[in-house]
């Protein structure tokens, strides 16, 4: 065995050529030189360096696959909606075919929706190359390189990829924050320290409690708490009690525990319910008035370490059919997502003794008295 090298092969402009070269354009656009035009144009500007023309113009052919899958846009065509993402995952498994007969030293690190990334011996690259220019050949499609140093992944949907020129390319909600790589106008502004510090520890072994100490600019600290429109209003618990806020709030981990976390009450069902992923104690800073000594930073370290052993696939729960498990460590559970745990909350009332109020708590009592007197 010789060198490993990691490669990345990402199709360029991928699902707006498969519409192009494949006749996957909806069906309602008038003309299908309208969109090839636009398609042509993106490429131009990109080639040329006119980046502002090519990112505006990038926005409008993505989109428009998208809206192809919205039945509430004139472009709606599921059938060719649903051609292109399905054909896209076939050429790529037909260009990982190709690697996994002829390679007989490839590893397949992730395959996702534009792309590959293998670890191969070096010795194997021109075997590599050549599936490539048969592939590009027969598809039409253009793959472009990029050599990766190291790569550390807690998903297909997750990693930090450390480039041999040395710059660091992230994705997914571990460890991207501010405006996205990907995407338009997509912006992660929760926790960015904790997301920094994560990718010091994987690229430079930067413990993280040196990394969140040592900043102090409290924006790095925030949590964005935004509720959708399923919700009718939100609260605080302060001292026991709901106090009424906004349904968007910029809010911090504190070690006053008088102060709790936030609330959201569904339109329909009127089921309060948790807003996710937010500290047990947090403190709302909607008018910028908090200083960084008012915050946690023991909380942030502590997600930190956690976010890494996900990567680590350390501290996993297993759970047997037959055995229980706490509401608040359902998170834990492989399997069970956001939306599922979503859908507990609103289903189920879950009740706190320490943030109820003492008439509340006798009430509560009195309950739990009544069902364990039938078991």
């Amino acid at each position: 065995m010789g060198k490993r090298v990691i490669r990345s092969y990402d199709v360029s402009s991928y699902y707006p050529h498969l519409m192009v070269l494949y006749g996957y354009i909806s069906r309602n656009i008038p003309s299908s030189d309208i969109f090839k035009n636009v398609l042509k144009q993106r490429l131009e500007a990109k080639h040329k360096g006119d980046k502002k023309t090519a990112e505006t113009l990038k926005l409008v052919v993505n989109t428009t696959y998208g809206a192809m899958l919205n039945s509430y846009n004139n472009l709606y065509d599921p059938l060719m909606g649903r051609s292109v993402c399905i054909s896209g995952q076939l050429f790529l498994l037909d260009l990982v075919y190709g690697y996994l007969e002829e390679c007989q030293t490839v590893r397949i690190i992730n395959l996702n929706t534009d792309g590959v990334v293998i670890s191969v011996d070096e010795s194997e690259l021109p075997k590599v190359y050549e599936i490539n220019k048969e592939w590009q050949i027969r598809t039409g499609f253009t793959l472009g390189e990029d050599k990766i140093k190291k790569i550390i992944q807690k998903d297909c949907n997750n990693y930090i990829m450390v480039m041999l020129d040395g710059e660091i390319k992230t994705k997914g909600a571990y460890v991207t924050y501010g405006m996205s790589q990907v995407g338009a106008f997509n912006i992660n502004n929760n926790y960015p320290i904790v997301k920094k510090a994560i990718i010091e520890y994987f690229v430079n072994g930067t413990p993280v409690e040196e990394t969140i100490n040592n900043c102090n600019d409290i924006l790095e600290f925030q949590y964005i708490a935004k509720t959708s429109n399923k919700y009718s209003y939100c609260y605080h618990i302060v001292d026991g009690k709901k106090v009424p806020v906004q349904k968007v709030n910029r809010v911090y981990a504190t070690k006053d525990k008088r102060y709790g976390t936030l609330y959201k009450v569904h339109k329909e069902t009127g089921r309060p319910a948790k807003i996710e992923d937010l500290p047990k104690y947090c403190i709302i800073d909607n008018q910028n008035e908090l200083g960084i000594q008012d915050i946690d930073k023991e909380h942030y370290i502590k997600k930190a370490k956690k976010m890494i052993n996900d990567f680590l696939g350390k501290e996993q729960l297993e759970v047997g059919m037959n055995e229980y498990v706490k509401l608040s460590e359902l998170a834990k559970v492989p399997g069970i997502g956001k939306k599922t745990l979503e859908k507990i909350r609103e289903t189920c009332t879950i009740y706190r003794f320490d943030e109820q109020t003492n008439e509340e708590k006798m009430s509560l009592k009195n309950w739990l008295d009544e069902i364990f007197e039938g078991i």
